[in-house]
């Protein structure tokens, strides 16, 4: 998996305009000097060290804390929908138990 690039001229247009290029671009066609590898969520534009990866530090921090909060909200969710089953599963129970009493009467 690679990653985009951007060009590291702040005097070039595509800079100004945090233009992301291809990982097979090697040079801006704007101003041609060698692009560098920068994080590919839109706007953020930080420049990577490790071409490698594909995200900057920072917006990985966010990726893994929005998929933690995910995974808690649906731990929360599964847990109240098993304690519904149950009460439901218990006062179905209680329901049967009347209905038999009431046919016997």
């Amino acid at each position: 998996m690679n990653s985009a690039k951007g060009c590291p001229n702040s005097e070039c247009a595509a800079h100004k305009k945090k233009t992301l290029f291809k990982s097979s671009i090697n040079y801006c066609p704007e101003c041609g000097t060698k692009l560098a590898a920068v994080c590919k969520i839109k706007g953020c534009y930080t420049f990577l060290n490790n071409d490698s990866k594909k995200l900057c530090a920072r917006c990985d921090a966010k990726r893994a804390d929005r998929i933690d909060k995910t995974k808690k909200v649906g731990a929360a969710a599964g847990g109240a929908i098993v304690t519904a089953v149950g009460i439901i599963a218990t006062a179905g129970e209680d329901v049967l138990q009347l209905a038999s009493k009431i046919k016997k009467n």
